[in-house]
């Protein structure tokens, strides 16, 4: 399962990995945020306090997330706010399903 966008309060990362949490009990998926922003360093110490440290990665900001994007089984946006998506878009054309 992959998701990006800049690691700031809007993405509502914290949300996505209580989600990735809950579905791990029934699915098997590995988190993969390549990105990087100001809440970073939040982001790594709550998956940790949930356990997640291991089965998460967070590799940092990458030049081109299109190769992510065509292996992902799916990729999520989670927003709190925002016009359009047009990652959503860049997903879909890699042939990767949207959530």
């Amino acid at each position: 399962m992959l998701a990006a966008g800049r690691l700031v309060g809007q993405r509502d990362f914290a949300t996505l990995i209580d989600t990735f949490r809950r579905m791990r009990a029934e699915f098997p998926c590995r988190p993969l945020i390549p990105e990087k922003g100001p809440m970073r360093d939040d982001l790594e110490r709550y998956v940790s306090s949930v356990a997640l440290d291991a089965a998460t990665s967070l590799p940092g900001w990458v030049e081109n997330p299109f190769s992510y994007m065509a292996r992902a089984a799916l990729f999520v946006l989670s927003l709190r706010h925002e016009g359009f998506g047009n990652i959503l878009v860049e997903a879909l054309a890699c042939g990767c399903p949207d959530v």
